[in-house]
């Protein structure tokens, strides 16, 4: 596809929304991955500026999540510019992608859509190194902290002395300031769902349904890996409505031009890629920040370069990957980066 027909999508997407739409969709792609983050601030400002001050305006999100401290930034930028802000969710919208889903009047999702729990992982230099790559930090989930406190509860450890010491077993493990990033998260991460929750539920007497939606999206559902489908999303507590046929055909129909143009479902192959050159240029598209006038793509530029065969190998076979004979030499492929960022196309 191109970008003329994402354009041409836009406009139907709008038409049959009744109002403006921007779009913000981060790739899946295996190997190439790419997250929520900060940068795309700074580009939404560009395309709401094209678009001036309107009634309604909806966000068209996909993505995986990212940085969790973004969607503050990203609602309350998209507010200054209309009096009601909307999400249309046609595929994933998760962890950070579900909190700027918080902040909107409305989500509009597919019978595809879902959202996720926000609790977050945490990364900070005194995490625990890596088994397998001791340079490396183990991400600690929010949750999973409170969930071995708990445990032990749950285990009939109720005496302040014997909670002390299984704390102190924690400690052991985990260093006490990775703990308290831990703690300063678990508050963040509710704070931030609460607010968000608090620009369209402002009444006295939705502060009891905003606790409940917290606690639920934060530590009701156990795993981060929980997908919410719109039926328990509604039941939930969101504000999430079924999108009409023509909105719901035009949502699906621009996911699929976002999908063919990021090839979102085929993994990074660099051989592949390669075929049977030595070399050959890279310039993969990771992200678009896309509306009627303008679009902005993240993209990965540099080359691909075969290297020589490694050494033979004693046999590779794991689960959903190319089993590999023993005796085999792989081929090596270098992957070098000239320019990782975004550009504006229009």
């Amino acid at each position: 596809m191109s970008i003329e027909v994402r354009k041409a999508a836009i406009g139907t997407l709008e038409h049959e929304y009744s109002g403006k739409v921007i779009c913000y969709v981060t790739s899946e792609r295996r190997g190439m991955e790419t997250k929520i983050a900060g940068d795309a601030v700074f580009l939404l400002r560009r395309h709401l500026d094209a678009i001036g001050d309107v009634p309604k305006l909806a966000l068209f999100l996909v993505s995986r999540g990212g940085d969790t401290l973004v969607p503050w930034q990203i609602v309350n930028l998209i507010r200054e510019y209309c009096h009601t802000f909307e999400v249309l969710a046609p595929y994933t919208a998760h962890s950070a992608a579900t909190l700027i889903s918080l902040g909107a009047d409305t989500i509009y999702m597919t019978k595809m859509a879902t959202l996720t729990p926000i609790d977050p992982t945490v990364a900070n230099p005194f995490n625990p190194s890596d088994p397998n790559n001791p340079t490396a930090k183990v991400g600690i989930s929010v949750e999973d902290v409170t969930a071995f406190i708990q445990l032990a509860k749950d285990q009939g450890i109720k005496d302040a002395a014997q909670l002390t010491q299984v704390f102190l077993a924690l400690t052991n493990h985990v260093h006490p300031l990775a703990l308290g990033n831990v703690q300063r998260s678990h508050s963040q991460i509710r704070h931030l769902a609460r607010e968000l929750l608090k620009l369209h539920m402002p009444a006295e007497e939705e502060t009891s349904r905003i606790e409940d939606i917290v606690k639920t999206v934060t530590e009701r559902l156990y795993t981060h890996a929980h997908t919410i489908g719109r039926r328990e999303a509604a039941q939930i507590g969101l504000k999430v409505s079924t999108a009409p046929p023509g909105l719901d055909r035009a949502m699906w129909s621009l996911f699929e031009a976002y999908v063919k143009d990021l090839e979102m479902f085929d993994p990074f192959n660099p051989d592949a890629m390669l075929g049977g050159a030595d070399s050959k240029p890279l310039a993969l598209e990771r992200a678009y920040i896309e509306s009627a006038r303008h679009t902005d793509v993240f993209v990965s530029e540099g080359m691909l370069r075969k290297l020589p065969p490694g050494p033979p190998i004693a046999g590779v076979s794991m689960p959903g990957r190319i089993q590999v004979p023993p005796g085999v030499q792989m081929a090596q492929v270098a992957v070098e980066l000239s320019f990782e960022g975004w550009r504006s196309l229009a």
